[in-house]
């Protein structure tokens, strides 16, 4: 800033009022203020005996302040000079020289030259408290607005289509557990958990566990009370995950469908192929489910947890090409 620039160090307000209203509220409400950091140009401070009242009111204390407060009341309405003020004050708001700020008692009308002004109302001149912030914050120009925090962690975790970003997230846990489990159920006290650290509430899981389950994302939902007990994913819904997170899905689908197809011995462990091709076996059997399906593959899946390729059509080989 250039050396002799005029730096002002706090606002400064004029108080235009009637003097029935000074020891109600205007002397306290002025003191306050200035106690606050707002340089008060208040009369029964800034004149002297022999001022010139047009001159000290008007040329220096309207003309220089950036917020002129009035006080409306039953007592103001009727006052000369408050109108008068009032006036000058008007102008310099016309000419964005001013702020001005109705401070409105006794539950007086606004004058019209104020009507579109947002005014504060006050009904009880000993407690203000909350009207007196407001006045405070609007001087400043401090908004009470809470400051932006940055958006939760499951806005941005994944993307499904048709899905809003909290189911999407959900789904991504589920799955996620699931094939670093090897077991489609997911425990829900690791479902919430995991939930929690993404800014998801409990609440939050349930709804969106409600979604997924319509969109067949989801298989069996046990929930006792408002606690999820486990989470069944979907062979869907393993499918839809991968396709999400930008993975090739179709070539790997070919890998698979080609290593089932060129495997000559019979009763084919999924769990083997999965660790030949270096991936879940939960994602395999995923991906060849479709074809099961179409009836180009059976599987069997038995109590102990194997899951088994039983039968192959000669028309699997044909999906290759």
């Amino acid at each position: 800033m250039a050396e002799g620039a005029n730096v002002r160090a706090s606002p400064r307000a004029f108080i235009c009022h009637s003097s029935a209203d000074k020891e109600r509220l205007v002397r306290a409400l002025a003191a306050r203020l200035r106690g606050d950091g707002v340089d008060v140009w208040y009369d029964e401070w800034e004149l002297a005996v022999g001022d010139s009242l047009v001159d000290r009111i008007f040329a220096q204390g309207i003309k220089e302040a950036d917020v002129f407060i009035v006080v409306i009341s039953a007592h103001s309405s009727s006052s000369a000079w408050a109108r008068e003020e009032l006036n000058a004050a008007v102008v310099l708001r016309i000419e964005g020289q001013c702020r001005v700020m109705p401070v409105v008692l006794d539950g007086e009308a606004l004058p019209v030259a104020l009507k579109s002004t947002r005014a504060l109302f006050v009904s009880d001149v000993d407690s203000y408290e909350s009207q007196y912030d407001e006045l405070v914050r609007a001087i400043f120009r401090a908004s009470a607005k809470p400051v932006l925090g940055a958006a939760p962690a499951f806005v941005d975790r994944l993307h499904v289509p048709g899905l809003i970003d909290a189911d999407a997230t959900v789904l991504s846990l589920v799955v996620d557990e699931a094939l670093t489990s090897g077991s489609p159920l997911v425990d829900g006290g690791i479902l919430t958990a995991a939930a929690a650290q993404v800014g998801l509430s409990n609440a939050a899981v349930l709804e969106s566990l409600l979604a997924l389950d319509q969109h067949g994302l989801v298989g069996e939902v046990s929930v006792y009370g408002d606690q999820i007990g486990h989470v069944t994913i979907s062979l869907f819904g393993v499918r839809a995950y991968r396709d999400a997170v930008n993975a090739d899905v179709t070539a790997l689908t070919a890998t698979v469908v080609g290593s089932i197809v060129n495997r000559s011995d019979s009763n084919l462990d999924l769990s083997d192929l999965a660790e030949a091709l270096g991936v879940q076996a939960l994602l395999v059997e995923a991906l060849i489910e479709p074809f099961e399906a179409q009836g180009l593959v059976s599987i069997g899946r038995f109590m102990s947890g194997e899951t088994i390729v039983l039968e192959v059509s000669p028309l699997l080989a044909r999906t290759l090409k």
